[in-house]
This record gives C-alpha cells, sequence and structure tokens, in this order.
C-alpha cells in the first residue's frame, strides 16, 4: 500500500492485491468496489488504484514453483514475506515480490542474492522480482 497525506485526515491511496487466476472481470469489479468502500469506511482513506497479481491455481508444476521459490525466499532472516508470485509457463517468465525487513544490512546485495538463487533453481526461465521495502 502507497499513501499520500494532504494534510489532517486526508489521504489518498493505492494498493496492490494477490487474486485468483479465475476470477472473472465481474467478480474483480466487486472486490475492487468493496475494498475501496471498506478502506474509506474505515480509516478514510480514498483509494484511487487496485493494482492486482494474478495467482496461478490452474496449473500443479506453477503451484510447486510457487512453494519451491518461496521456501528459498523465506530461509532469509530478513525477508518477511513473499508475495505477487506469478509463472508464464509459456513465456517462461517468473515474477515475484519480496519485502524486506527496513532493519536489514544490505537490502540491495540481499535482493540481488535472492534473485540469482531463483534464476539458479530455474534457469531456464526469466526471474524478475522486486524488493519492496518494509517502512
Amino acid at each position: 500500500m502507497v499513501l499520500h497525506n494532504y494534510g489532517p485526515e486526508r489521504f489518498v491511496g493505492s494498493v496492490h492485491i494477490g487474486v485468483l487466476d479465475t476470477m472473472t472481470a465481474e467478480e474483480l469489479d466487486n472486490l475492487e468496489r468493496e475494498i475501496s468502500r471498506k478502506i474509506f469506511c474505515e480509516f478514510n482513506v480514498l483509494l484511487t488504484g487496485i493494482s492486482i497479481y494474478s495467482i496461478n491455481t490452474k496449473n500443479d508444476q506453477a503451484k510447486e514453483m510457487r512453494t519451491r521459490v518461496t521456501d528459498l525466499v523465506m530461509k532469509h532472516d530478513d525477508v518477511l514475506e513473499v508475495h505477487g508470485f506469478y509463472v508464464n509457463l509459456q513465456t517462461k517468465a517468473l515474477h515475484f515480490d519480496i519485502v524486506v525487513d527496513f532493519a536489514a544490512e544490505n537490502r540491495q546485495a540481499l535482493a540481488e542474492q535472492i534473485r540469482q538463487e531463483a534464476q539458479s533453481a530455474y534457469p531456464d526461465f526469466q526471474v524478475e522480482m522486486t524488493a519492496d521495502t518494509d517502512v
């Protein structure tokens, strides 16, 4: 989530959410409207955008890859979570985000090490990883 403060109790923000790859546009639209309404009612934050991460559910190989990459990433003490994992088996592209603890000594080096580990685990895939900071 990204928040912008425009004065006392005036927040505008955006958020990323993970959704199953089986959701329809109608279901996504309803979910986004519900999230926007709840966030505004509970926190007085106007969401200007909701980005989605598709979660692979229809392919066992993709599910196994997610488990393996998550295990690989979470071995590192300074990583708080993995999200946004998606693999495209046709184009051989693998995407995921990690959240690195703000107190980590060298976040960039850790992120590059993790990306290289994932690349080594899946050498035939193009690995794209985003390292988010826990702030």
